[in-house]
């Protein structure tokens, strides 16, 4: 959907960001339930300064990127493209945006911390498996986490 508006560097950070240049443009959460699946977006599309300063954390937005877009424009290419993936999630599962998400994948072979309660583990991030969870290769070793159960930082 982003491409579409003309915001091509978006990349995926795990679990659920949207980052350019290693900034915040927004973030996807989805829910799966035995009735269906509600999935919810944020998308900055032009943040004011005093908004930017606020939010603690470098961040963008489509202005920034690409020059703008509209409302309208953005949430018709969404509309767009969460009826192409949720259908093709349907008919395939995660393993139809496997190699989307490895094009994609911001924190591919770089160092991260996982802080998953009281434990911190540091390594390489080696992308997904078939479930979602991020595998993370320390001492030689894949570990993998879920999202419900930790924090990534770069590290």
């Amino acid at each position: 959907a982003l491409r579409r508006v003309g915001a091509s560097a978006v990349r995926l950070k795990w679990p659920n960001d949207l980052v350019a240049d290693g900034r915040k443009l927004g973030g996807i959460l989805v829910e799966t339930w035995s009735g269906g699946v509600v999935a919810g977006v944020g998308i900055n599309l032009a943040l004011p300064a005093a908004v930017r300063e606020a939010i603690g954390q470098p961040c963008t937005d489509l202005a920034e990127l690409r020059g703008g877009t509209t409302r309208e424009a953005l949430a018709a290419a969404l509309i767009l493209a969460w009826d192409e993936a949720f259908d093709l999630f349907s008919a395939q599962g995660l393993a139809a945006f496997l190699p989307r998400w490895e094009a994609l994948d911001a924190l591919a072979h770089r160092p991260v911390r996982v802080l998953s309660g009281e434990r911190v583990v540091e390594g390489m991030a080696c992308g997904i498996d078939e479930q979602g969870c991020l595998l993370v290769e320390t001492a030689g070793r894949r570990q993998a986490f879920s999202s419900a159960e930790v924090s990534v930082r770069p590290a």
